[in-house]
């Protein structure tokens, strides 16, 4: 391992140097994980945020329509 003494966290491994492993890879790596494409890190995180955002709300959508098939009603039968 290799680490900078004047960037506090810069790292890196002297086999990474030779295997040049993908972007995407090193956004998992906890040797780079810190200051690798910080970008893509924020738009990982908010993707992964939006994700669950929706799988709440698809499951809120189902507990609702169960609710209104307890109540008889037929949720594809309502209209805006």
């Amino acid at each position: 391992m290799i680490a900078s003494s004047i960037l506090p966290g810069f790292r890196f491994r002297l086999a990474d140097l030779l295997r040049r492993p993908e972007d995407e890879a090193l956004l998992d790596d906890p040797v780079y994980a810190d200051f690798v494409l910080p970008g893509w890190q924020r738009d990982r995180a908010r993707a992964e945020a939006e994700r669950r955002r929706a799988e709440a709300a698809a499951r809120r959508a189902e507990a609702m329509a169960a609710r209104l098939r307890e109540l008889g009603i037929e949720p594809d039968d309502i209209r805006d």
